[in-house]
């Protein structure tokens, strides 16, 4: 990560630290959310793609599925 990204996400932390813990309001209702994809796929995963000390016709050959099985997680916080 680039020294001046570092630097943004911490001033932005200040930021959110002081408005918790000075509220505009007597008591707010804040969430934090995050949402993410995964990807059932094999060619998509990344991480299969490690095959050490195999010779070529060893590696299977993995087709890319046309519509692959995809999960979405939700995360929220209050």
């Amino acid at each position: 990560m680039k020294q001046q990204t570092k630097e943004r996400r911490f001033e932005k932390a200040k930021k959110l630290l002081i408005k918790l813990q000075n509220p505009k309001e007597r008591k707010p209702l804040i969430f934090f959310s995050v949402e993410k994809n995964f990807q059932q796929d094999q060619k998509v995963n990344w991480k299969n793609n490690r095959w050490l000390g195999a010779n070529a016709d060893e590696v299977p050959i993995v087709m890319k599925t046309k519509y692959p099985a995809t999960n979405m997680v939700l995360g929220v916080v209050s």
